[in-house]
């Protein structure tokens, strides 16, 4: 029996909806699930990135090189509630179904999972992520409606996961997952990282929702539209204490350069895609490998413009000249802080100087700058939350990015919490914008302020308002911006919302 999308709709909502009992239109359908309102970007939801959830097109493209047939639901990108989420499940009958999720998207895909399960529960669901990956029996155990757990990097598993389902062979030699049997959860090894990514397909952007219309960066986060993001690396040696790095650990492993051109050209070519967006951990880690793409960029005198992420100890004044030449126009800096005291805590690896210097060799090689900090790190005070705020107006900013220190489950400190400070461990709500944690002597309602404080001393001064102004290109942009500096500014006038005030 087929069900039409509105009679599986009616059906659920009524809990009358009867197990399916058809042909698998698809072998697999991953879901990239919905999130609540302000769950993830709390008083700032109306201007939040929303960027293609790369790892599933990886896994997508992986299973398709395989000759299976695949299908992706962002539903967090087409604006799917957890029912219609469910029913487009259900249209495409999949055998298996694949899930990712953080730790804030967790209790919304385990949602989506019951829902499946009831409607067709001769489906394997199977989760993936960097939540499950950090704790995975935790999670398993309270989400009975997830058949298996993908841990870590998740290609080359899932791949001899379904041909070992498929086969009905022994679940136990596959590495790398958790699964139950006779009532007990299983966990077998972890695998190896995969040391060569160019052994992996270019991610599936074509599974996903149009790319022109469903993906958009945040106003001060791209140059030219469309935009969107493309990984080139795995992994990252740093030791910041709230830094999850379980799913692809300290090592860094990097496309090739002749990797990266052809997943540049594939986007220009097939999306008219024109500026790019790099969040790799470690992208300038390596100078030489970062010269080489620029030299190859300059070679093709490509038009594209980039920005990217990068360590305040990785930059030099002649690398970042040949980035400007290359088309970078913008490098985001995790500084964290303006309190060395508070850095040595964080274990940056990093000094108040050698950030001061990195911001102004990049403004003065041509190329905007963004930092991220962070309030309320163990051991904060409002002394050292001056520093931060202090050290954002010396610096070389253009643009300032404060959220709350969140003690994910898989990071350094996370275990060791409890000597730091109060946590809300509320899974659905352990994102960037909200005090979950709350360091001794202090409490939310004083991080809250803190950070609108700190926002509203960078940006409401003539100069950071006439340096946005000079940004506009177009109408759209003029619209864009706007948008954004409205929210901000009812945000640091009290107005905005917090997850803390409900």
């Amino acid at each position: 029996m087929n069900l039409s999308k509105a009679d599986v709709k009616i059906q659920y909502r009524l809990g009358k909806v009867k197990p399916l009992k058809v042909k698998p239109l698809k072998d697999i359908a991953f879901i990239y699930p919905p999130l609540i309102s302000g769950e993830v970007y709390g008083p700032f939801e109306k201007a939040e990135n929303v960027l293609p959830p790369l790892g599933i097109a990886s896994l997508a493209a992986v299973a398709r090189s395989e000759g299976k047939s695949v299908a992706i639901v962002d539903a967090l990108a087409e604006h799917l509630s957890i029912d219609a989420t469910i029913n487009r499940i259900c249209e495409l009958q999949p055998r298996f179904v694949g899930i990712t999720a953080a730790t804030v998207a967790i209790k919304n895909a385990a949602l989506i999972a019951s829902g499946i399960k009831r409607t067709m529960p001769e489906v394997t669901v199977i989760l993936g992520g960097p939540h499950v990956t950090a704790i995975p029996e935790k999670t398993l155990n309270l989400f009975r409606c997830f058949d298996i757990a993908v841990i870590g990097e998740g290609e080359r598993t899932l791949s001899q996961l379904i041909n070992t389902i498929t086969e009905a062979r022994d679940l136990s030699k596959v590495n790398g997952i958790a699964f139950r049997r006779d009532g007990a959860l299983l966990i077998t090894p972890r695998r190896a990282f995969i040391e060569d990514l160019d052994t992996l397909p270019i991610p599936a952007y074509d599974l996903l929702p149009d790319l022109r219309r469903s993906y958009r960066p945040s106003a001060h986060n791209f140059k030219h539209l469309p935009s969107i993001s493309m990984i080139t690396s795995r992994g990252c040696p740093g030791q910041c204490i709230f830094c999850d790095v379980t799913t692809f650990g300290h090592t860094c492993r990097r496309n090739s350069i002749p990797y990266i051109m052809d997943m540049l050209d594939y986007l220009i070519s097939q999306f008219g895609i024109k500026d790019i967006c790099m969040p790799d951990d470690t992208f300038v880690i390596s100078r030489k490998h970062v010269l080489d793409f620029c030299g190859e960029l300059a070679r093709r005198r490509s038009r594209i413009s980039w920005s990217c992420q990068a360590r305040v100890n990785c930059v030099d004044p002649p690398l970042l000249k040949a980035m400007h030449q290359a088309g970078c126009w913008q490098i985001d800096y995790g500084i964290e802080s303006g309190s060395q005291a508070i850095l040595t805590t964080l274990k940056k690896g990093i000094t108040r100087e050698m950030a001061l210097k990195a911001l102004r060799w990049t403004r003065e090689a041509g190329i905007q700058t963004k930092g991220y900090f962070i309030i309320g790190s163990p051991g904060e005070t409002p002394a050292t939350i001056g520093e931060t705020i202090q050290f954002a107006k010396e610096a070389c900013l253009d643009s300032f990015q404060v959220s709350f220190f969140t003690p994910f489950p898989g990071s350094p400190v996370y275990n060791e919490i409890a000597q730091h400070g109060m946590l809300d461990e509320d899974w659905g709500r352990m994102s960037i914008w909200n005090p979950v944690f709350v360091p001794y002597g202090m409490t939310k309602d004083t991080l809250i302020q803190a950070s609108r404080k700190a926002l509203r001393s960078f940006y409401l001064r003539p100069r950071v308002i006439a340096r946005y102004l000079l940004r506009i290109r177009s109408f759209s942009g003029l619209i864009d911006v706007m948008r954004s500096g409205r929210i901000v500014l009812r945000y640091i006038l009290g107005r905005g919302k917090t997850h803390a005030s409900r």
